[in-house]
């Protein structure tokens, strides 16, 4: 099964919550043999977050 992870965190500090989040879920997920994709606003480069 293929999962979507979207952080829409505007924040791209490694330590934020959702970034901890994020990558709580995804480990989990790839251990229980889930395929993850992981999107993060903060790395769009969209001008209002910028």
């Amino acid at each position: 099964m293929n999962v979507l992870l979207f952080n829409g965190c505007s924040d791209n500090g490694p330590e934020t919550t959702g970034r901890k989040l994020s990558a709580y879920l995804h480990q989990q997920l790839v251990a229980r043999g889930y395929t993850v994709t992981q999107i993060n606003v903060s790395e769009g480069h969209i001008p209002f977050f910028s």
